[in-house]
């Protein structure tokens, strides 16, 4: 696809607006909306493919259980504690700068971010360029960005195209779009040059306010949706370098540029939200009743006022054979049943995912751990989940510093970029080490003293030397410490006491 003429950049533009393109956005920004807790819509549209407009208008909607965010955060776990950075082959000066640049640019939180995104959606870009005298980070999730891929490795991209996209805004604009009295347009309405003249020129209206900006490994520019360049054509700063200012992150492709994997996450959270809405309505129709009659046709009155303030006459004449009686009639449900049904769904679902399923609980549980050893244990299983994604961040570290030695070069005699930000003459083939943070055993305090009288009770220590290691604390004042508690508990220390300590002595000697 040719960016330099405007008929290539037309095309590149009717790919975007494609409906394919388009159903690719939509997709991920639902996902998106779900992870954000803007649940409720998708709720109401899941229900209204099972049930009435009328009947989903009463039903009490529930869009507040986000098993999809609570996934998603578990499992996006690199960042949860700041890496340790290490750079080879420049000063200790300029390793205090770097340390400054990653600060400004806000890096950890970033790529926090950018974990999540590509936890949720298997594929985000990081989008680096000066502004306000520092480089700046921005993450990308993928509905906000269009690629051109390249011909023979369609995987990689041979330029990209940032877009903005609102779903709401394009139902809105739908939505105020004028149509006939019936909703529909007829064949001889359609089939006029007249109609057709005008759709073309209300979709090149609609292009024509569209933005859309381009960035290739030459240079970079703003067009509308027409091909047209708005402003000038600019160099792109690390053409030098053969290179374009993002970082890709994503899962594993299949011959094509972007990841095609459903979110399982996404479509299980409006799932249970859609049946739990549908158990409280079970729940709310338990707490009415429907008034019955019974009785001859003719004996029936149309209208009735019941009430502790009115009496209601019944007509029997049991020797003719005229009975009439009055009855409540309960809905019968197993709502008990249905929460179970829903549990089990939950459980299954988050067993599927490598989940503990008390990470999400219906019934109040929470996940607790017994000793420090459980939780590590706990750690470790989420570190071993997330131990693939620790190479496709890794790959993005090395990248990032890539870019920030190339930024360096084109902008070390700028004079927007503040001079304390500004590493110098760089070595190009200098490397950045980071180390991510690895589970820790936490141990409680019962632990550790269960730990101290073990080693007491095997004869590999002592209550004097745990006393020393476990308060910090010198040796004479442990001895000291110890003697205390036996008096505070009443003991006699005495000469008794004296030679344990003596013997304690002795054997830390030894």
């Amino acid at each position: 696809m040719d960016l330099s003429t405007q008929e290539g950049r037309r095309k590149c533009v009717d790919y975007i607006e494609s409906n394919q393109n388009k159903g690719r956005k939509a997709e991920v920004y639902k996902q998106s909306e779900v992870y954000n807790d803007r649940i409720k819509q998708f709720v109401i549209s899941n229900l209204r493919e099972q049930f009435s407009e009328g009947t989903v208008k009463e039903m009490p909607i529930i869009s507040h259980v986000n098993v999809c965010k609570r996934i998603v955060n578990q499992q996006a776990s690199i960042y949860s504690e700041e890496p340790e950075r290490d750079w080879t082959d420049i000063s200790e000066d300029q390793k205090e700068i770097a340390w400054k640049i990653y600060h400004e640019m806000r890096a950890n939180k970033k790529l926090s971010v950018a974990n999540r995104y590509y936890k949720n959606h298997k594929q985000c870009l990081l989008w680096m360029i000066p502004d306000d005298g520092k480089l700046t980070l921005r993450v990308l999730k993928p509905y906000q960005w269009d690629a051109i891929p390249n011909e023979i490795n369609p995987e990689r991209a041979d330029a990209y195209i940032i877009s903005a996209y609102d779903n709401h805004d394009e139902l809105l604009q739908a939505a105020q779009e004028p149509i006939t009295g019936t909703g529909f347009k007829s064949n001889a309405d359609t089939s006029t040059e007249n109609y057709k003249q005008s759709l073309a020129f209300k979709k090149d209206q609609e292009l024509s306010r569209k933005t859309y900006l381009v960035w290739t490994p030459e240079i970079n520019f703003v067009m509308n949706g027409l091909g047209e360049i708005k402003g000038e054509t600019l160099e792109n700063p690390l053409r030098a370098f053969g290179e374009m200012p993002f970082i890709e992150i994503s899962d594993e492709k299949e011959f094509e540029y972007w990841v095609r994997q459903a979110n399982a996450a996404s479509e299980f959270t409006i799932s249970i939200n859609s049946r739990m809405s549908e158990v409280a309505q079970v729940v709310k129709m338990q707490g009415f009743s429907q008034a019955i009659i019974k009785g001859p046709r003719e004996m029936l009155m149309e209208n009735y006022q019941i009430g502790p303030n009115f009496i209601l006459r019944l007509p029997v004449e049991k020797e003719q054979g005229v009975e009439t009686s009055f009855e409540y009639a309960n809905p019968g449900s197993d709502i008990a049943g249905a929460i179970s049904f829903l549990e089990t769904q939950l459980s299954g679902f988050l067993t599927a995912e490598g989940i503990d399923p008390k990470t999400v609980s219906l019934n109040g549980e929470s996940q607790q751990f017994s000793s420090g050893l459980e939780r590590l244990l706990s750690l470790i299983d989420k570190f071993a989940a997330t131990r693939n994604d620790f190479d496709i961040f890794q790959h993005a570290e090395t990248k990032l510093w890539e870019l920030i030695k190339m930024w360096s070069v084109v902008l070390a005699s700028a004079d927007n970029i503040k001079p304390e930000l500004k590493l110098g003459a760089i070595n190009m083939d200098s490397e950045v080490n980071v180390n991510f943070h690895q589970p820790e055993m936490v141990m409680s305090a019962g632990d550790k003293l269960d730990m101290a009288q073990r080693k007491i009770d095997l004869g590999i220590s002592s209550a004097i030397r745990e006393i020393e290691l476990m308060e910090n604390v010198s040796r004479e004042d442990a001895e000291a410490k110890y003697k205390q508690y036996q008096i505070d508990q009443g003991l006699d220390f005495g000469d008794s006491g004296q030679d344990q300590t003596e013997q304690e002595r002795s054997q830390s000697e030894l």
